[in-house]
């Protein structure tokens, strides 16, 4: 049961890692919200309104145009105190917009540079050997 009490964070149905979902199940103040990918956008929103955190898509290839933190959307959550972005980048957040709402922003910023300097580093060679 959802109580106002409870952090409520939505977003849209992705797999997370289960260290992650394990740690949130374990924690009393909060509530994930899973909306399932196929779900109506009517009702997407009417999840997200209840929500006290947003966990936005970084690609807006994997997001709709609407469910992009903008203006018009934050309009519509008067909870909402925290945007997260899956990814490093804000390509579906508008800073200016959160920052005029009072919501604040994080990313992932730096969890996979490793990973990706390497598959960079490994791309050139590949290249370079014309392999």
């Amino acid at each position: 049961m959802t109580t106002d009490s409870r952090f409520r964070v939505g977003f849209l149905h992705r797999p997370m890692h289960e260290a992650f979902q394990q740690h949130a199940r374990g924690e009393p103040a909060l509530e994930l919200d899973c909306i399932a990918q196929d779900t109506p956008e009517d009702a997407v929103l009417a999840a997200l309104e209840r929500c006290h955190g947003y966990y936005v898509r970084a690609s807006r290839d994997e997001l709709p145009a609407p469910l992009h933190l903008r203006a018009p959307l934050l309009a519509r959550l008067p909870k909402l105190l925290l945007a997260a972005s899956y990814g490093a980048g804000y390509d579906t957040i508008d800073l200016e917009a959160c920052t005029r709402a009072g919501v604040a922003v994080v990313n992932q910023a730096g969890g996979n540079a490793e990973g990706v300097a390497e598959h960079a580093l490994g791309m050139m060679l590949a290249l370079l050997k014309r392999i």
